[in-house]
C-alpha cells in the first residue's frame, strides 16, 4: 500500500495526541508523576478520562498518600495480575475511550514480563521463572531442558500478546493520549 500525502494545511485541524514515556530507577516518582498528569487532564480537559492499567499494585498506594481532595476523579484504575487480565482491561478501554482520554501503563517492562509468563505458560503449563527454577534444579546427569521452549512457537506468543494485542494498537489508536 502506498504511503498517503497530506498537505500541511489539512493537517493543522486535526486533533493530535500525546505519547509521554516516563522511566526512571524505583522510587524517582513516576506513579506520582501518573496521578499528577491526571490531575492536570482532570483541569484542562474535565470529561477526559485517565485510565490506569497498574501492572505492579502501585497506583493505589501512590493514591493513598493523597488527601482526599487531591486525588483526581477522573482516574479510573484496571489493576492486572497477568497478561490475559491486561488484555481485558484494554479492550475495556478500547471500548469506553473518547476523544481526549488518556491511558497510563504501569509499568510498560513489567507487562513484557507478563507476556513472557503467558508464553511460558501455554508452552510449558508453568510461568517462566517457575519454569527457569525447575530447569536450574534439574538433577546432575539429566539433560536440562532448553532455556527457550520451542523457540518460534513460545516467541510467537509472545509477541503476539505484547505487540500485536497491546503496543500496536496503541500505536494505531489516534483518539487515546498515552
Amino acid at each position: 500500500m502506498a504511503p498517503i500525502a497530506i498537505p500541511a494545511a489539512d493537517l493543522l485541524n486535526v486533533p493530535s495526541r500525546e505519547f509521554i514515556l516516563l522511566a526512571g530507577k524505583d522510587g524517582v516518582g513516576k506513579t506520582n508523576a501518573i496521578i499528577s498528569l491526571a490531575d492536570f487532564v482532570s483541569q484542562v480537559e474535565p470529561d477526559a478520562t485517565f485510565f490506569v492499567i497498574d501492572l505492579e499494585n502501585k497506583v493505589q498506594a501512590a493514591l493513598q498518600t493523597y488527601d482526599n481532595k487531591s486525588v483526581p476523579m477522573n482516574l479510573l484504575l484496571f489493576k492486572c495480575d497477568t497478561m490475559n487480565d491486561t488484555t481485558e482491561a484494554f479492550e475495556e478501554i478500547l471500548r469506553l475511550r473518547k476523544p481526549g482520554d488518556w491511558l497510563a501503563v504501569e509499568s510498560a517492562g513489567r507487562l513484557w514480563e507478563r507476556a513472557q509468563d503467558m508464553g511460558y505458560q501455554v508452552i510449558t503449563g508453568t510461568a517462566k521463572a517457575a519454569y527457569m527454577e525447575k530447569r536450574r534444579a534439574t538433577p546432575a546427569g539429566q539433560k536440562q531442558p532448553p532455556v527457550t521452549p520451542r523457540p518460534d512457537d513460545l516467541w510467537s506468543i509472545i509477541k503476539g500478546a505484547h505487540d500485536s494485542a497491546f503496543m500496536d494498537v496503541i500505536a494505531q489508536t489516534n483518539d487515546l493520549n498515552v
